[in-house]
């Protein structure tokens, strides 16, 4: 299927154009060049694959594959905001959380010994977030960083991070990060850090700041009566600073608008700067990831 681009920095009507070019290239072979130049090669340019991110109504997302391992200073849990507010969550003096990774250690690791029923290939981490509301209950649980694990295990373990009960917090409100992680039992096999794999892990990080905005994309689809079934493969150009000056779409299917408001998501996010002054970053979205194995 033929490919479209999208060009950064274009007016608000980014949607309907792209749309519109869309369903040009069906009828236009080899639409959005899909031909990379012998510039794409060159010793300057950082080309990183982050495989497939599932995204899901619920924002149970995950990516299919872990990130590198990249260097010591190279953290796999993304940016965590307070709800409602753009400062960071605190990380707790040793008490709470460590109360909260205590408590949900069994019922965790039950339901990751489920998921191995299904598949028992899967290891990965993930960090889940319990919101805290005023009486000490868990108002709202999310999952972030999660990779490698199976969706019926991360549904698992948010439904049991919801049963834990906390002090009312002093605030008002609180957010508890527990992180998760398991290893395969022959361990993993880990290479020597490069830039390419530091900036591949930082990447997957910046990915999920987009999150907010591609569940939006979701919510407008489906209030305007379209269905949520698409995948896209991204090629997304990345300049000095970590802006993004170029994507292109290759291949695709589904829903069109969809696919579109998804890259408008993408290019609003600043991605950490090359360390070779220029990037390439491949992610595959898949929207309603379930519909695959229906």
């Amino acid at each position: 299927m033929a490919s479209f681009s999208v060009k950064s920095y274009v007016r608000r009507d980014l949607v309907r154009r792209i749309v519109g070019f869309l369903f040009l290239c069906f009828a236009t072979p080899g639409c959005g060049g899909g031909a990379s130049s012998a510039a794409d090669d060159t010793a300057n340019v950082t080309s990183v694959d982050l495989g497939v991110f599932e995204l899901n109504f619920d924002a149970i997302d995950r990516f299919r594959t872990c990130p590198p391992v990249g260097t010591l200073s190279d953290p796999w849990i993304p940016a965590i905001h307070e709800e409602g507010s753009t400062s960071g969550v605190a990380w707790h003096e040793p008490g709470v959380t460590d109360r909260a990774i205590n408590e949900t250690l069994v019922p965790f690791r039950s339901c990751y010994r489920r998921g191995l029923v299904h598949d028992p290939t899967q290891a990965g981490h993930v960090a889940v977030v319990a919101r805290v509301g005023a009486d000490g209950k868990v108002a709202k649980v999310e999952t972030y960083g999660a990779c490698e694990l199976s969706r019926e295990v991360l549904e698992c373990m948010t439904d049991y991070a919801r049963e834990v009960k906390f002090s009312p917090p002093a605030s008002g409100h609180d957010s508890v990060v527990i992180p998760v992680s398991y290893e395969p039992r022959s361990g993993r096999l880990l290479n020597p850090a490069t830039d390419r794999t530091s900036y591949a892990s930082k990447a997957y990080r910046f990915i999920e700041a987009a999150r907010p905005g591609l569940h939006a994309c979701e919510k407008s689809e489906m209030a305007a009566g379209r269905f949520l079934d698409a995948a896209g493969t991204y090629r997304i150009d990345i300049d000095a600073k970590g802006r993004v000056v170029k994507e292109d779409i290759d291949p695709w299917n589904g829903n069109q608008q969809l696919l579109a408001c998804a890259a408008h998501s993408l290019q609003n996010t600043a991605f950490p700067p090359p360390p070779n002054g220029r990037a390439i970053v491949f992610v595959r979205l898949v929207f309603d990831p379930r519909r695959e194995t229906r």
